[in-house]
């Protein structure tokens, strides 16, 4: 990222118009946007995902009924040095899998294989380094397991899943009003990155949910508040979609 901004810098100076390394730039900005903010709800949903994985697996190679368990990670979970590293330590590992999934999503797309993943990684590590999203993968581990050693002694507490139906029609007005608002603050961007990078004049339904719901932008964005986005966050990822397709109905946007 830094050597990303100090290319544009100097191509700026010399009178240029870098428009395509503008836009990724721009790109960059807004995918790595609001990480830090989302890092708790995302530790927590890692921890339960992580848990269960790990611990159904344990069950069903043992065939023992399962017992109440606190939840910790190993000590012997250590950090990665390289992408590849990472997606070797996946394949026989549930918990790299595990980290290495929640570390694309953690970047910005929802995916739900562990190829998916590694490819959402690298690509992030060619707009910007590998080194950096090394770090971030690393950093995700470290906040893991600070947080199990903390609360090992304590009962995992169990994250509710939301129904779209769970909401007031007044918390589903807020969410709308919230969602258009965070629509018109970023479309201008999201069109020229876009036009500038794929030559479309045009956004597609998934694109428009993806950037609006991403990143805390309903709160930070539209005026929703963290509450209520956090509601929003604890659903479903399918019935999240849902609802956020009733507010965007249209396959394009322009």
């Amino acid at each position: 990222m830094a050597k990303l901004k100090a290319r544009y810098v100097v191509v700026g100076r010399k009178g240029g118009k870098p428009a395509k390394l503008k836009g990724k730039l721009a790109r960059i900005k807004m995918r790595m946007a609001g990480v830090g903010k989302r890092m708790q709800t995302l530790t927590v949903k890692l921890r339960k995902h992580a848990i269960k994985t790990t611990h159904q697996r344990r069950v069903k190679s043992q065939g023992k009924m399962p017992k109440k368990s606190h939840g910790s990670v190993s000590p012997k979970m250590t950090a990665v040095t390289s992408l590849n590293e990472l997606r070797n330590k996946a394949a026989t590992d549930p918990r790299y899998r595990d980290l290495m999934l929640s570390a694309a999503r953690n970047l910005g797309r929802q995916v739900t294989t562990p190829a998916e993943a590694y490819q959402w990684l690298i690509d992030n590590a060619n707009e910007t380094t590998e080194e950096g999203v090394v770090e971030e993968v690393n950093f995700l581990r470290d906040v893991i397991e600070e947080h199990y050693s903390q609360k090992k002694a304590q009962k995992v507490p169990k994250v509710k899943k939301v129904k779209a139906g769970a909401f007031t029609p007044e918390e589903l007005a807020e969410i709308d009003r919230a969602a258009n608002r965070t629509f018109d603050y970023i479309a201008g961007d999201l069109m020229t990155l876009i036009q500038e990078n794929e030559g479309r004049s045009y956004m597609k339904q998934d694109e428009v949910i993806e950037m609006v719901v991403d990143a805390n932008r309903m709160s930070s964005h539209g005026g929703l508040s963290r509450e209520l986005e956090d509601k929003l966050y604890a659903m479903p990822y399918k019935a999240q979609q849902k609802l956020m397709r009733k507010i965007f109905p249209a396959k394009r946007y322009s």
